[in-house]
């Protein structure tokens, strides 16, 4: 049986490309949780852990996060509200 990293990129037409987060890895770093908000930027994630973003400190430097755990906060933080008109701006 073999184990793939979701944080191993994919190589395609000479272009590395990360992997989608995988559902069956309930935990994960920085870079998945990024990619689970859409985010580019690791220093969100370090914005967000001083905000409260549930997380597991293993050992002095290494963080991992219950994905689960993490969309639920975001979801309760930051809502689901649309911004912007239901149609798309066309009138009727």
């Amino acid at each position: 049986m073999t184990i793939q990293s979701s944080c191993v990129p994919e190589a395609s037409a000479g272009q590395s490309k990360p992997a989608a987060i995988s559902p069956l890895a309930p935990y994960g770093d920085k870079r998945d949780v990024a990619r689970l908000a859409d985010m580019r930027s690791l220093r969100w994630v370090d914005d967000q852990l001083t905000k409260g973003m549930p997380h597991l400190r293993l050992g002095k430097r290494r963080v991992r996060f219950d994905l689960e755990e993490v969309r639920a906060w975001l979801k309760e933080r930051y809502g689901t509200s649309r911004v912007g008109p239901l149609n798309d701006g066309a009138e009727q």
